[in-house]
Formats: C-alpha cells, structure tokens, sequence
C-alpha cells in the first residue's frame, strides 16, 4: 500500500510540474508589445529554432529559388548569423528591392508558439500568414496549424545590416563621444574643507 502511493504521489508531483506552470504563463513577444512580456535575448533558445523551422516552413510551401529571409527592426546580426547557420543555403534580405520572407513577429508561451510571417506570391503582392506551432514533451516545435491573414500588407524594407556597411571603428567613436563619467561626490575624507 505505501509502495502505490509512493507511484501515485510522485505522478501526481510530475504533472503539477509540467503542468502548472503552463495556465500563468504570460505571452512573450518579439519586437516588444505594449502590456506584453519580451523576449530579452532573441538569440537565446527557443527564438532561433522557432524562426527558423518558421522560415523552412513558409519558404518550403511558398518560396521559389535562394532563400532570402528578413527579421524585424532592430534584430541582432548575430541572430541572422545564427538562423543563416540553420538555414543551409539562405541569406539575409540586404536590398529592398528582394523578394524574401519577413518575420512579421514571433510570440512565446511555455509550450506554445506564433510567428507571424509575410511571403511574397506571385503577381507581385506579399500575404501574411500566421503559423501555430507547439512543443511536445521532450521534441521540437512543429507547425501545428496556419492561419492565412487576406488584408493588404506593407513589404517590410531590409534590416539587417551588414558588417561591412557598418563603419569602422564604430564602436571606438560611440565611446569617445560619449559625455564623461560624472565627477565623484566629494565626501568628508575628500573634502577640500576638512
């Protein structure tokens, strides 16, 4: 009798585990939204692995020729080297005027994912698609589900940049311009008075 409720006691304590903290999780998102959690380091996992079976999927079912994929403002380029890694084969969108995949936003809750992605068609238009995706215990995230937005949508521009294009020694003239470092508060062991 004790052995059964050792059993019972330790898969009940499994499932409040693995499934507890699911019903609080709060959305996090990429770019931030107002009155949303963010996703403070898009380089970090899940994000990579999530956008790039979310750019396979798309390019798998819609693309034609070379890969060429675009991330929201402000993405990291270690986050288009990482997803260019994965991606054999692709490239970061660098002009304008290229067709490629553009990941629209990307949002997170425990187990669960939305990427919302706009592909171009033929004839010229682009469609945005929202894809539902889903971890399993212990597997991957898949596409569980698609949803296909019919509204008019803007062509996001390029935003990577790439390393080349950034002038040198950016980093050395940020710092050299950068205002002083404040004076230090003169205390009584400091003071001119004492």
């Amino acid at each position: 009798m004790a052995y059964c409720r050792l059993i019972l006691s330790t898969v009940l304590l499994l499932l409040v585990m693995t499934t507890g903290p699911v019903g609080c999780t709060t959305w996090a998102t990429y770019p931030p939204i107002e009155g949303a959690a963010q996703i403070g380091h898009p380089k970090l996992e899940p994000t990579p692995t999530i956008l790039a079976d979310a750019i396979r999927y798309v390019h798998d079912r819609h693309g034609e020729g070379e890969l060429v994929f675009n991330l929201p403002e402000g993405a990291p380029n270690d986050l288009y080297d990482i997803l260019s890694r994965r991606l054999r084969d692709s490239r970061p969108m660098q002009s304008d005027d290229e067709l490629a995949i553009h990941i629209q936003q990307i949002r997170i809750r425990a187990n669960t994912a939305e990427v919302d992605v706009i592909y171009p068609r033929p004839g010229g238009h682009h469609e945005l698609v929202t894809l539902y995706m889903r971890q399993r215990f212990m597997t991957e995230y898949r596409v569980t589900g698609t949803r296909l937005w019919r509204v008019r949508v803007d062509v996001p521009r390029a935003n990577y940049t790439p390393p080349a294009a950034q002038p040198a020694g950016q980093d050395e003239a940020a710092e050299s311009s950068a205002s002083p470092a404040p004076a230090a508060p003169i205390t009584s062991e400091s003071s001119p008075d004492a």
